[in-house]
């Protein structure tokens, strides 16, 4: 039970207050911010991604091969301008 307590913060501490409430989620790993004695929020903290991005295969996938890029001919309306 102490250990549900001690991740109870009041908002108006967590405003004043965020370095040393963020410095204690890395302690607890859980926050739950309070207004009024009801529980509003859920802080905790970023889970690190470990795979690696293949660059080359998102590329190709999305975009193709670079050389067979063709781009649409585009047509403008001539217009007379005088000076």
């Amino acid at each position: 039970m102490t250990d549900f307590t001690n991740s109870l913060m009041p908002l108006t501490f967590f405003r004043r207050r965020a370095g040393e409430a963020l410095e204690k989620l890395g302690e607890e790993g859980i926050l739950i911010l309070t207004k009024d004695g009801k529980p509003i929020a859920k802080i905790t903290p970023m889970e690190e991604k470990t795979t690696e991005i293949d660059f080359e295969k998102i590329a190709k996938k999305y975009f193709g091969a670079i050389p067979d890029l063709t781009m649409p001919k585009r047509y403008f309306r001539k217009r007379n301008i005088k000076l």
